[in-house]
């Protein structure tokens, strides 16, 4: 995949990232990425931090520390300095790439700048090379949205393999023009990235958060070809009015991951373009960007659409088994050569790694906390360990609650658990709290009933732009200071 990488830098004449105020090429890239490399050498850097926006410079830095075989790591940019220690206590790191050095904690690192690396100089006979003895190809740190973020580490020989298998599979050419949406602490990003590089492509960075937030401009302004972020982006722009062919008939391919997805949102994406191809993703950070993907189109989607839509087939080289399985449902286990190696630093959380013997062989396994289920012979995501809530002896599955409003109208959900009680997020420019109320009753047992029940105009966002649950709960304790709800069991 270098050697690929390499070839078009050398080769290119077009336009690799389309800004605001410049459109950089990819002899831009090869010009950044051989002053990173030179500077990696001569410093024997083998681990950096990046924390830069999204856009050109920091798309070469990880393409540059990939291509020496440097280990990276990308981080939000204005994520708070306590979240910045960490990550350098963890790391530590030989050289932070940051546009704010005061962002970080001080006389401990070394740093240099956008700024710094557009005036290095470059012997033009030196040549790109990379260093051959480290394993490690990126550090990707987990939400932290139930605790402490988690650095998870990814395997060079997994991540190279991974966005190969993406490239052809997808289809993505030289003449496509990709969005790269989701925030750079967020792996779907190196997908968008690494693949646009290796094919040749142009990308469209959502550096704002009002790109983030009314992403049909820039889709109809670049005329964008592929789309890749998690679903909750189609119900933002159905209720903007903005999920229509006017805006949205330019994409062609749409990958989609990192939340449950349902029928009713390809629906509106087909209503678009009735032709257009979608990939579905599944698989957590640890098993290296996904490790399931359901390819479909307007003719076959209803085949997968038997509970939320289907995890699809194994991608090469990973393997799913339901574990310890009772009523149809079990824990999903992924297994296979090309498991993460673990999380960065000494985190108890790494017994979630280790093997699992089926048929008397041993196989690396990362046990997910996720649940799922064969319908039809199709797997479906039934949940998360976190989702699975005892209410007066009573197991309740906040995930299902979410699922079937969604198939009776509700174009969002979202369920909390705080403090012994379930509290359900939706909107709906129909139906009431008491419409919310029935559909509950008539689908599901009276006890997944939720104690409260809040209609909303939209949801709050965290940097992976997934719903922000955390925001939710410091709005239920607004509400408890005299506030009150709509509608409240």
């Amino acid at each position: 995949m270098r050697t690929r990488i390499i070839e078009n830098l050398t080769t290119l004449n077009k336009v690799f990232v389309h800004e605001a105020d410049k459109n950089y090429t990819y002899q831009d890239l090869y010009e950044v990425v051989l002053k990173l490399n030179m500077y990696f050498r001569k410093n024997q850097i083998s681990k950096v931090l990046i924390s830069l926006p999204q856009g050109f410079m920091a798309y070469a830095s990880m393409i540059s520390c990939y291509i020496t075989n440097v280990t990276f790591c990308s981080i939000h940019y204005e994520d708070p300095l306590s979240r910045k220690e960490l990550y350098c206590s963890e790391l530590l790191p030989d050289l932070i790439i940051a546009d704010q050095s005061k962002d970080f904690p001080e006389n401990l690192y070394s740093f240099i700048s956008a700024e710094d690396i557009v005036c290095m100089r470059t012997d033009t006979c030196e040549s790109i090379r990379k260093n051959d003895n480290n394993e490690i190809a990126y550090v990707i740190y987990t939400s932290g949205s139930t605790g402490l973020p988690k650095g998870v580490k990814i395997r060079d020989i997994s991540f190279s393999r991974e966005i190969r298998w993406i490239w052809k599979t997808f289809g993505i050419k030289e003449e496509d023009v990709c969005s790269q949406y989701p925030k750079l602490n967020f792996d779907m990003s190196l997908i968008d990235i690494f693949v646009a590089v290796v094919a040749g492509a142009s990308l469209v960075p959502f550096k704002t958060f009002s790109d983030k937030l009314f992403p049909a401009k820039l889709i109809q302004r670049h005329q964008i070809t592929y789309w890749n972020s998690v679903p909750n982006v189609v119900d933002m722009l159905v209720t903007q009015k903005k999920m229509n062919a006017q805006y949205m008939k330019s994409i062609k391919k749409y990958k989609f991951g990192g939340e449950q997805i349902y029928s009713s949102q390809l629906e509106h994406v087909f209503e678009c373009n009735s032709e257009a191809d979608i990939f579905l993703s599944y698989g957590p950070s640890e098993v290296t960007l996904f490790c399931s993907c359901c390819h479909i189109n307007i003719e076959n989607y209803k085949d997968y659409s038997k509970h939320n839509m289907s995890l699809g087939e194994c991608i090469p080289g990973w393997n799913i088994y339901l574990k310890d399985v009772k009523d149809e449902v079990g824990e999903i286990v992924v297994y296979g050569e090309y498991i993460g190696v673990g999380y960065i630093g000494n985190r108890n959380e790494n017994k979630n790694f280790g093997t699992i013997v089926l048929d008397g062989k041993e196989h690396k396994a990362y046990f997910t906390g996720d649940f799922g289920t064969y319908i039809d012979g199709h797997l479906y995501f039934c949940g998360r360990r976190d989702s699975q809530v005892k209410i007066n002896g009573n197991r309740i599955d906040m995930s299902e609650i979410e699922r079937v409003l969604r198939i009776n109208g509700c174009e969002a959900t979202c369920t909390v658990y705080h403090c012994g009680k379930i509290y359900l997020f939706y909107i709906s420019e129909y139906l009431s709290e008491n419409d919310v109320s029935e559909i509950i009753l008539r689908e599901l047992p009276k006890t997944f009933l939720p104690h409260r029940i809040c209609r909303r105009d939209n949801f709050p966002r965290n940097n992976s732009f997934k719903v922000d649950r955390a925001e939710l709960i410091n709005s239920i304790k607004m509400k408890g200071k005299g506030m009150d709800w709509k509608y409240d069991m």
